[in-house]
């Protein structure tokens, strides 16, 4: 069936062009707070899994 690949990038491209660019969002913020984030994901990698998950659950919280 040849319509469901054709669907499917129709809806992605339609996500695409209505999502929002990352740049954006950061541009909102303050400058103090791009700051802040800018040093956090600089510092992702270097910390332990442990850490990461840590931080992770208390995002989704």
């Amino acid at each position: 069936m040849k319509t469901r690949p054709l669907l499917l990038l129709l809806l992605v491209a339609a996500q695409n062009l209505w999502a929002e660019p990352p740049a954006m969002q950061w541009q909102a913020l303050s400058p103090e707070i791009q700051q802040v984030l800018g040093q956090f994901e600089e510092n992702w990698p270097s910390l332990s899994p442990r850490q990461r998950q840590q931080l992770k659950s208390l995002g989704e919280k």
